[in-house]
């Protein structure tokens, strides 16, 4: 079953892990940016066995981690560095650090696509956009 914001997991009752049956877990939005949304499409995935936490990219350019995945799957970190918001802090510094200009709230990054490299490394594609606004007046005037 997908649907949109939802994360749904299934394992049967055969299975090793510390749970069986199905879990569905909403995404939050991190907010990194006016386009942020949980209900943007999955971008990447990746499992850290040592953290036993998978990691979530969205098309809006933020990651959540799943934590406790075998035993009892939680967005709950188990510290205070390896969490959804630090991990898709450190995206949006990237963006803001590899593209030209001053990257503001209202500029969107795109993440197309994340994949493991190595043991403790993800590389990812990502894209911007640079949100230009005007005002009505400005766009009437423009006109005349």
């Amino acid at each position: 079953m997908c649907k949109p914001g939802i994360v749904s997991l299934w394992t049967s009752g055969s299975s090793n892990l510390g749970w069986s049956g199905t879990r569905s877990l909403p995404l939050e939005s991190q907010k990194l940016s006016v386009g942020s949304s949980p209900l943007q499409p999955v971008s990447g995935l990746h499992y850290v066995p040592h953290e036993d936490a998978l990691i979530i990219s969205l098309f809006d350019g933020s990651l959540h981690l799943l934590h406790n995945l075998s035993s009892e799957p939680s967005w709950a970190p188990s510290g205070e560095i390896f969490t959804s918001q630090n991990l898709s802090k450190t995206t949006r510094a990237a963006v803001i650090r590899t593209e030209p200009g001053k990257i503001k709230s209202i500029d969107v990054n795109r993440i197309s696509g994340l994949v493991p490299y190595g043991h403790a490394t993800v590389l990812w594609a990502h894209e911007y956009a640079l949100c230009l606004t005007t005002t009505v007046s400005n766009a009437y005037s423009s006109l005349s």
